[in-house]
């Protein structure tokens, strides 16, 4: 163990520093951007579902639920829409 902090005092930090705190503004970014796509990936399920709650028929109910990332129109739901 004392070998271990022994070479930890021996490296020169200032060559260090400057990959350090670009490792660490690349590491925030990340977390910013995973927080930030969490966040809006429920506040967009949040809507859809508020929109589909408030819409009085099946079929509008059926649209709403195609908003968002989790329900990106497919050729499926594409269909659906046009034929409706």
């Amino acid at each position: 163990m004392a070998d271990l902090f022994n070479r930890l005092m021996d490296i020169d930090w200032q060559t260090w520093r400057g990959p350090a705190l670009s490792a660490l503004r690349i590491v925030g970014i990340l977390v910013t951007g995973w927080v930030s796509i969490t966040v809006l990936q429920r506040t967009v399920r949040g809507v859809r579902v508020r929109i589909a709650n408030r819409m009085g028929g099946v079929d509008t109910a059926r649209r709403a639920e195609t908003l968002g990332p989790s329900g990106w129109p497919t050729a499926k739901t594409s269909t659906m829409l046009w034929m409706s």
